[in-house]
């Protein structure tokens, strides 16, 4: 009869364990991972004639939807933005070298070395520089441009700030840190509503990165926002004076913002997180509501898991709770499910996050 009791007493501690089993998997995939990929494949950037030159790489770092297209720009080319069609990326489940369906070439006055984010305001497409390292012209640069989907040509271009934000943005993230800057990285950037307000907007930049160099910076990975009002006046895109930190919050410790972008259905910031250190790559995304944000909490998790390995820079709303993430790999031959990425490849997902 021990025995008997013994037994049945064991089998409820298994039974017990396993189902606590069960609510930990659960639990923790439902954490790490609220979405699922729809799609995914490699964007080239250019031609295969032109991989003979092997200091041309595909190192996409933004992203941004204007109509039937994704708008992307390429870190390494200071000339030209890329249009692919959004018809294109999906036409299966996985596939390879899509090429863009037009390029648009920037004049020299409007060009930007190292263009990190993209963002949609009205009709404005505008296009930021990283800030980082120098005041030279051609990183310390925002412009902004109007395009025709019908003409395939863009117009009205103007350069919205120059170099004379990099002190305004230098004083500004000193505030975040006892020992101030030196350097810092802007990587991100998306449009929301004023708080409080359904007609006035605030323009947010993402920092990357801040510290003492960009070789031995303190700060390597930060999860920093500032803040400042954006209108359109006379016919030109007109930012504020009103630059402040509105979030100072590390979410993984070496990971850091490299992309924003507001959803207006759900009313969420989704906001891409990246991992680089030598030739290990992750990524995350997360989200937060606009309140929250301004209250300097927690971000929320969605995906966790569908980058890893990879550099997502790139994020882009598509509409019904599908989102575009491109992956900046640098120069590495990050691993692809039938091979190995070549040099005018960027890896590219689509993916669908679970309501609620």
């Amino acid at each position: 009869m021990k025995n008997k009791k013994l037994s049945i007493l064991n089998y409820a501690i298994l039974s017990l364990g396993f189902l606590f089993l069960l609510w930990f998997v659960k639990e923790n995939i439902s954490t790490k991972q609220k979405t699922h990929i729809t799609h995914s494949g490699t964007l080239s950037c250019f031609s295969e004639n032109e991989k003979k030159d092997t200091k041309k790489t595909c190192e996409l770092s933004s992203a941004a939807r204007f109509g039937e297209y994704i708008i992307i720009a390429n870190d390494k080319a200071k000339d030209e933005i890329l249009f692919y069609k959004i018809n294109s990326l999906i036409q299966q489940s996985y596939q390879r070298k899509i090429s863009p369906a037009f390029k648009i070439k920037l004049e020299p006055d409007y060009q930007i070395k190292k263009i990190e984010s993209t963002s949609i305001f009205k009709d404005w497409i505008i296009m930021f520089g990283s800030y980082d390292r120098n005041i030279d012209p051609l990183f310390t640069k925002i412009i902004a441009l109007k395009f025709n989907e019908q003409t395939q040509k863009a117009s009205e271009f103007h350069v919205v700030a120059g170099p004379e934000l990099y002190d305004v943005f230098k004083k500004v993230i000193s505030t975040s840190t006892p020992n101030g800057v030196d350097y810092f990285k802007i990587e991100a950037s998306a449009i929301v509503p004023k708080p409080g307000s359904e007609t006035e907007f605030m323009l947010l930049l993402g920092v990357r990165e801040d510290g003492k160099s960009y070789k031995g910076g303190e700060n390597q990975a930060a999860t920093k926002i500032l803040a400042a009002s954006i209108t359109e006046k006379d016919g030109k895109i007109a930012l504020g004076t009103d630059w402040k930190i509105i979030y100072n919050r590390e979410h993984t410790k070496d990971f850091g913002i490299s992309s924003l972008e507001y959803n207006p259905e759900d009313k969420f910031l989704y906001v891409l997180l990246a991992f680089e250190k030598g030739k290990s790559f992750s990524g995350k995304l997360l989200r937060t509501r606009l309140a929250d944000l301004f209250n300097n909490k927690p971000l929320e998790s969605v995906d966790e898991v569908s980058f890893k390995n990879h550099k997502p820079e790139g994020l882009a709303y598509l509409g019904n709770n599908e989102y575009f993430i491109v992956s900046d790999d640098d120069r590495d031959e990050t691993p692809l499910p039938d091979g190995k990425r070549d040099a005018n490849e960027a890896i590219y997902w689509i993916i669908n996050r679970k309501s609620k």
